[in-house]
């Protein structure tokens, strides 16, 4: 799983820095969507709709992780350190 989520985060860094239109991200619109998606996870786990808890967990994770490739790139602190 360690080589999974390193390889996941080399990939959205290098796709976020390829995107111009990503760099207008912010904290407060990610965090929006963010919430969209546990909204959408906690509705498929009360459903108990394992194929939808399987897609908007992963969905739920990207945003975290997209918020802190953010903070990466703001100088904020390391996904490693949330880790750790």
């Amino acid at each position: 799983m360690e080589t999974a989520l390193k390889e996941f985060h080399n990939s959205l860094t290098k796709f976020r820095a390829g995107c111009p239109w990503k760099k207008d991200e912010s904290f407060e619109k990610l965090i929006i969507e963010l919430d969209k998606e546990v909204v959408e996870l906690k509705q498929a786990t009360e459903n108990c709709d394992v194929e939808n808890m399987h897609e908007e967990l992963g969905d739920v994770l990207f945003d975290a992780l997209t918020i802190g490739v953010l903070a990466e790139e703001k100088g904020l602190f390391t996904l490693k350190e949330v880790i750790e």
